[in-house]
Parts: structure tokens; C-alpha cells; sequence
């Protein structure tokens, strides 16, 4: 969070799933205050002007009035300060720790130095066709930054069952496209409430564990080693809020939205088998293990949030 005239700027809602997730074009919010321009504005932020202008869509004479709330858009550089690492600059911008590293050729063990210039990925990222998160940045283990995504309430579409598909043949690292299934049935959407029961969503061993890591690096999740084509199965009943291969590092990926602010992710599959809007159950089939995005090896990416965050799925099941 960036700080002005030792006034805090408020959290921005971002577009990320975590980071969770493409990061938001916006550092926060700013309450314009009496004798306050935006030009002045942007000078305490040490922002572009137009960036700002752009961002919140404003047009000449440029008048905005007191109490009137504008969003501060993300630098496009940041110096190094002394107790940085890499996770601590992306949660600060709502990107993800790989992304950064790409972007400024940073190679393991991604240690920073004060004083450094990192570059800062784009300012108008596209959002991701998802539901409003709000920034809870997921480094990919990878973020996406931390992927903190509280997905916000909205009505839901009617939606349909998604339908099982045969884990027999050989999976291709390809996503199953949105196509209209004849004769799916049509339901109602409940309201998301009751208690929650998560399951191991694949067999292996965890080869990440959640937490802090040596390098600077955070795993907001575990990583579970399993055989290329295993099934994913969904940790509990839900609907899926997201499917596809957009947030960077994490390959393809699913979130489902469970009861009482729930969220699960699974991520770096082969095959996804579920669509935006199925309501699948729990243990159902919805992708098959595979080694998209950032990894090398067929492994499942896997994390629990509850509102804005993370939570060490151990606490849920046995791992």
C-alpha cells in the first residue's frame, strides 16, 4: 500500500482471481480533500497525470469535488527498499511474484536489492471475465499476487450440472470449450450456506506445502504430485466462477465458490472438464492433472480462501 502525505490510500478492488489474480490497474483508492488538484494528486503519489485521468475516466475541465473518491493507478517502476522480496512487491501491486520476475529477468533464488528498479507489469491489464475480486494478489506458485479473492455476491444465472466426462482417453493440454449441452439440466441456483466438508482433491504427495518459502517466494496453497491424466476432483459442492488459462503461471485452472465465503482453486491441470456456472459436486471429475502454466511436472496446485484469504488447507483436510 502506498502512502500520501502520511494519508493511507485504501485497498483497490482489483480484477485478479488472486492473486490470485493480470493485475489490477489500480495502487488504491484516494478521497479528494480541499485545496487538492489532480495534478497534485498525482504528484503525492508519484503517479503519471494521464494515467490517472485515464484510468478514472475523466474528461476537461478536470474539476472533481471534495469527498469525491478517484482511483490511483500502479507506477510503472518501484526502487527497492530494504526489507523487499519479491512476494512483498507483489502483494504491494497486485501482480504476482512471476510475473515480476519475467518481467525483470529475475532468476532464482529471487533475492532483490535495495535500491533495484523493477519494472511493474502493464497498468490496463484487461480483467479477467471472472467475477469482481478484490485483490487478494496469488503468487502462482507460481499469483497471481497472494490470491486473496473475495468473490464478490452477485445473483446468479441459472445454471446447469456439468456433465462427467470419461478420464480413459489420453488428455490433451487443451481447455473444454463453452459449448451448449443438449438436454443439461436446468436449475435453480440456492443460496450458498451450510457447513463445508473439503476433500483431498487428488491422491499424491505434497511437494509444496503452504507458506513462506526460502527464496522470498509464497505459496498461498499446496502442490500435490500426481500422475498426468489422475482425476481433479472437486473438493466440495459448488459453482464454478472460473475456468480457463488466464491468470499467468498458474496454466489451466478452475475456482469454485462454495458455501459461506469459500473459495477453492486448481490449478497447472491438463484438461478441464467443467464450465463458468456448472454447480458440480463434491468428488465430481472437473479437469485432469497435468503440468500447465510455471511448472515442469503433473502437479495440482490447490488452495482454500475464505473472504480475502488464504487459508493452509491442512486445516481442512489431511494431507
Amino acid at each position: 500500500m502506498v502512502t500520501a502525505c502520511s494519508q493511507p490510500a485504501t485497498n483497490a478492488r482489483s480484477y485478479q482471481y488472486g492473486g490470485i489474480f493480470s493485475a489490477g490497474s489500480s495502487l488504491g483508492l484516494h478521497t479528494m480533500r480541499k485545496g487538492e488538484t489532480l495534478w497534485t494528486v498525482s504528484k503525492a503519489y508519484n503517479v503519471d497525470l494521464r494515467d490517472m485521468l485515464d484510468l478514472n475516466r475523466l474528461s476537461a475541465p478536470y474539476k472533481v469535488p471534495v469527498g469525491q473518491r478517484i482511483k490511483i493507478p500502479a507506477p510503472a517502476k518501484y526502487t527497492v527498499k530494504g526489507s523487499d522480496t519479491l512476494y512483498k512487491v507483489s502483494r504491494m501491486f497486485d501482480t504476482t511474484t512471476t510475473d515480476l520476475a519475467r518481467l525483470n529477468n529475475i532468476k532464482a533464488p529471487y533475492r532483490l536489492v535495495t535500491g533495484q528498479s523493477l519494472r511493474l507489469p502493464p497498468r490496463h491489464g484487461q480483467p479477467m471475465a471472472v467475477e469482481q475480486v478484490y485483490a487478494p494478489r496469488i503468487p502462482s506458485v507460481v499469483a497471481a499476487k497472494s490470491a486473496t479473492s473475495h468473490i464478490e455476491r452477485e445473483e446468479l444465472k441459472p445454471v446447469h450440472v456439468a456433465r462427467e466426462e470419461s478420464l480413459t482417453a489420453s488428455p490433451q493440454p487443451t481447455i473444454s470449450r463453452n459449448n451448449p449441452e443438449i438436454g443439461s439440466t436446468r436449475i435453480e441456483p440456492q443460496p450458498m450456506t451450510g457447513k463445508v466438508n473439503f476433500i483431498k482433491p487428488v491422491s499424491g504427495q505434497v511437494i509444496s506445502g503452504y507458506g513462506p518459502k526460502e527464496d522470498g517466494l509464497h505459496n498461498d496453497g499446496i502442490n500435490i504430485k500426481a500422475a498426468k491424466g489422475d482425476a481433479v476432483r472437486a473438493a466440495e459442492q459448488g459453482i464454478v466462477v472460473y475456468q480457463g488459462n488466464q491468470i499467468g503461471g498458474y496454466g489451466n485452472m478452475v475456482l469454485i465458490r462454495h458455501a459461506n465465503g469459500y473459495l477453492t482453486a486448481y490449478a497447472h491441470m491438463a484438461k478441464i472438464l467443467v464450465h463458468k456456472g456448472d454447480k458440480v459436486r463434491r468428488g465430481q471429475s472437473i479437469g485432469t492433472v497435468g503440468s500447465s502454466g510455471s511448472v515442469k511436472s503433473p502437479q495440482l496446485h490447490f488452495e482454500i480462501r475464505k473472504g480475502r484469504d488464504a487459508i493452509d488447507p491442512k486445516t481442512f483436510i489431511r494431507i
